[in-house]
């Protein structure tokens, strides 16, 4: 037992380092399920916001994104399906505002057509 104990460590130090080389690869590609459900809470908020109507590219972009992350993570390609599914939610973020920014827009030149109507209301005699 003595001789064990005062017996170099060897190769033991290689096989912890490998077996902790692999722990930390196994949680990085764990499933991105969180990513998957941020990326499509993103596009609800963008369907929410009218992106359908004002901005259709870039929710089909996030939306053909989304669906990729999800093909991706059932074939467990998780490190694709995860930057699939981040790029799916800045994308569904990005139709989301600008979506807001034209409806912005639109109620803007609502209110300036209602001023110019008035405007002219008063200059009659």
């Amino acid at each position: 037992m003595a001789e064990q104990l005062a017996r170099p460590l060897g190769r033991q130090p290689f096989w912890i380092a490998a077996c902790l080389a692999a722990a930390l690869v196994g949680c990085a590609s764990a499933p991105p399920q969180e990513q998957i459900l941020l990326a499509g809470a993103a596009l609800d908020g963008a369907m929410s916001a009218g992106a359908s109507e004002m901005a259709p590219a870039e929710l089909l972009l996030a939306r053909n994104k989304f669906e990729a992350a999800k093909v991706a993570a059932a074939k467990g390609d998780n490190d694709r399906a995860r930057v699939l599914a981040e790029e799916a939610e800045v994308d569904a973020l990005v139709a989301r505002n600008k979506a807001g920014a034209e409806s912005s827009r639109r109620a803007n030149a609502e209110v300036q057509q209602g001023l110019k109507a008035l405007r002219e209301q008063n200059m009659k005699p």
